[in-house]
């Protein structure tokens, strides 16, 4: 039985608006598996803040992205609170099992509740971001 050719568009449009938040996540995956160890050459003060600033511009851009995808593929006039939400639980998840990976299977690497808390703040500073430039892209 052939696949109706609605599904299959439903499926293009999904990935037409949402590729560059998946290819975020997929090159944030390798880039926090990869970095652990080439970090170790700096002293800590400078490693934490470095970790921590980039732990935080990484899942905002992840919420901004995931956000504007999923605003564009429903086509909304304005920003949800219900979307935020499910966006934020998306990041969240996501992050969450990063840690747990890491801390489990790359060498060099730990789980870091610390991590975790600014990635979690990150992710709401995005939807923050998207707040006060809603006027900016008309969202």
């Amino acid at each position: 039985m052939p696949i109706p050719t609605k599904v299959i568009l439903a499926n293009k449009s999904f990935f037409k608006h949402f590729r560059w938040a998946i290819l975020w996540m997929l090159m944030v995956a390798v880039l926090m598996s990869l970095l652990g160890s080439s970090l170790s050459k700096y002293n800590w003060i400078d490693r934490l803040m470095l970790d921590k600033i980039a732990h935080f511009a990484v899942y905002a851009l992840m919420a901004v992205l995931l956000y504007l995808a999923y605003h564009q593929f429903k086509k909304r006039s304005k920003l949800s609170f219900r979307i935020f939400v499910l966006v934020f639980l998306i990041v969240a998840i996501y992050s969450s099992l990063l840690e747990i990976f890491q801390g489990l299977y790359v060498p060099n690497r730990t789980f870091d509740r610390w991590d975790l808390t600014v990635n979690l703040l990150g992710d709401a500073f995005g939807w923050f971001t998207l707040v006060c430039l809603k006027n900016f892209y008309h969202l």
